[in-house]
């Protein structure tokens, strides 16, 4: 559980870096700033920031694994997951932890 942990982790850290890159309307400062992205041929990821740079929460999807979405948020320790057909629509557009509304805490199954 830790491996799958610190790889989630690793992963989600490498595609904040990468979003700006591969999203098409990735703006700062105009609003909230949302980036879908295709990691892999099977995984997405969503991040959404607030536009001061103040908040933001990001959730990934596997369309190969057990459907489920796994997410976390700038004010929050917590990884959670949901039962989901993408990381588009299980996140919403909530910058913060409230995006996790209905979300399992891992660890608290």
């Amino acid at each position: 559980m830790k491996k799958i942990l610190v790889l989630f982790l690793t992963i989600l850290i490498m595609a904040m870096f990468s979003i700006p890159v591969f999203a098409d309307t990735f703006t700062m400062g105009s609003g909230n700033s949302t980036a879908t992205v295709e990691l892999s041929a099977n995984v997405e990821a969503k991040y959404n920031g607030a536009s001061d740079g103040s908040s933001y929460a990001a959730a990934t999807y596997n369309s190969k694994g057990m459907g489920r979405a796994y997410g976390t948020a700038s004010d929050t320790t917590y990884i959670y997951y949901t039962s989901a057909t993408g990381a588009s629509s299980a996140l919403g557009a909530a910058t913060n932890s409230s995006a996790f509304s209905g979300w399992t805490q891992i660890g608290k199954e």
